[in-house]
């Protein structure tokens, strides 16, 4: 299993799959007298590189479009989805 957590208000929290491969597992809800069953499938968390310019940034830098690989996920900065990645924005010493 993956660290599967079902609360007493029946919120469940998933583990993090660190498999090459997806998961599955049943979650079993019961209540007296009634039960059900859920297969909860997880998948493998991706290794993500980040493709373009790297090294060090400079807050008089020109923005630049951050592009990861595999594609489809998003890039942010204290919680604030940032495409384009503008270092002007952020403070001295950040990264």
């Amino acid at each position: 299993t993956i660290g599967t957590m079902v609360s007493t208000t029946g919120e469940v929290t998933l583990g993090v799959n660190t498999t090459a491969a997806p998961i599955t597992e049943p979650i079993i809800f019961t209540t007296g007298v009634c039960a059900d069953t859920v297969l909860v499938s997880t998948l493998p968390v991706p290794a993500v590189t980040l493709a373009g310019p790297g090294g060090e940034f400079c807050a008089g830098d020109q923005a630049i479009t951050l592009t990861g690989v595999p594609a489809g996920g998003t890039f942010s900065v204290d919680g604030v989805s940032t495409t384009p990645f503008d270092p002007a924005t952020l403070g001295a010493g950040y990264l």
